[in-house]
C-alpha cells in the first residue's frame, strides 16, 4: 500500500473544492483506473494557500499534473507491524448513516444520523466490525460538501460527514489493516473513510 501526498495551490484547486464530483476524477486521474480497482482513499486538508490530498492506493500514482507537488512511499511492511493489543491515535473523516426506504422506489437511501448517540453507537460498531475497539473519541466538525452530477442521474448531489479523533486498540490485526486498506463507511469516491493512525 502507498501514502501520497499531493499539494496544489488553493487557488488552482477552487474547483476541486467547490465539486466533489471533480475532486473524484481528478483523484483517480493520478493512477489511471477507477477507485475500487486501486483501493483508492483520499481526504483533503486546507493549509494556509495549499490543498493538501492525503491518499492510500494499491499502487504509486503514475500521472502527475503539472500545476500538483506530490511525494509517495510505499507503508506496506509499516501496515504489516499492526498487530492486537496495540493503541493507536486516529483521525477519521466518516459519514454515519443508515439506509432508509424509500416509499415508491427500489433501493434505500442513505440517510446521516442525525444525534451524537446514534453516530456514537455506529462508530463503535464499526469498530468492532473492522478489528478494532474505541478507546477514546471525540467528535468534532461537521463537513458538507457537495457536486454534480449528470441530470440522468440526480444532478446537484450533497454529503455530509463528521470528523473523529481519539484512540484505538486493535483487536484483529487482519481485519484491522484491512480497513486501513479499504475504508471505514459510505462515501469513500468523496473523501471519506480513509483512517489515519499514528502508534502510541
Amino acid at each position: 500500500m502507498y501514502l501520497i501526498k499531493a499539494e496544489l495551490d488553493r487557488r488552482e484547486a477552487r474547483g476541486l473544492l467547490s465539486d466533489c464530483q471533480q475532486m473524484h476524477r481528478f483523484i483517480t486521474g493520478f493512477f489511471g483506473t477507477d477507485r475500487r480497482s486501486g483501493q483508492i482513499l483520499y481526504r483533503t486538508n486546507l493549509v494556509q494557500n495549499k490543498l493538501c490530498i492525503y491518499l492510500y492506493s494499491q499502487t504509486p500514482a503514475e500521472h502527475i499534473p503539472n500545476n500538483c507537488e506530490l511525494q509517495q512511499r510505499d507503508i506496506t511492511s509499516w501496515l504489516g507491524c499492526m498487530e492486537a493489543g496495540q493503541l493507536w491515535s486516529f483521525d477519521l473523516i466518516a459519514a454515519p448513516t443508515k439506509k432508509v426506504g424509500a416509499e415508491g422506489k427500489k433501493n434505500s437511501q442513505r440517510r446521516i444520523l442525525r444525534t451524537p448517540g446514534e453516530r456514537q453507537e455506529w462508530l463503535e460498531r464499526k469498530a468492532e466490525q473492522n478489528g478494532f475497539a474505541i478507546l477514546q473519541a471525540q467528535e468534532l466538525e461537521q463537513l458538507h460538501i457537495c457536486g454534480r452530477h449528470k441530470a440522468d442521474k440526480g444532478g446537484l448531489m450533497y454529503h455530509d460527514a463528521y470528523h473523529y479523533q481519539g484512540i484505538l486498540q486493535i483487536t484483529d490485526g487482519e481485519a484491522f489493516r484491512k480497513a486501513m486498506q479499504t475504508g471505514i463507511g459510505s462515501g469513500k469516491a468523496y473523501g471519506f473513510g480513509m483512517m489515519m493512525v499514528k502508534r502510541l
